[in-house]
């Protein structure tokens, strides 16, 4: 779980909360298998929350909205991600 805090382009504080899950692309098929399941049974329990699922560090950022993915372009709004 992350909570990003950032401030509107009008200048209000809000923030988004993320579950982020990590499964690197080695695991076997069974450990992605059974790690989806129990993902889906936890996610089920969080309303309002942002779903990020990487399998590199880089991607972290490009899922947190810190840095832009090398073949999107941004207009620059974090309400957007």
């Amino acid at each position: 779980m992350y909570e990003h805090e950032y401030t509107t382009p009008d200048g209000r504080p809000t923030d988004k909360i993320f579950f982020m899950s990590w499964m690197p692309s080695n695991a076997t098929p069974y450990g992605k298998m059974a790690y989806a399941e129990a993902k889906g049974v936890i996610r089920g329990l969080l309303d309002g929350v942002f779903d990020s699922s990487v399998t590199a560090l880089e991607q972290i950022e490009v899922a947190f909205g810190i840095t832009e993915d090398e073949g999107e372009e941004s207009d620059g709004d974090p309400d957007d991600w």
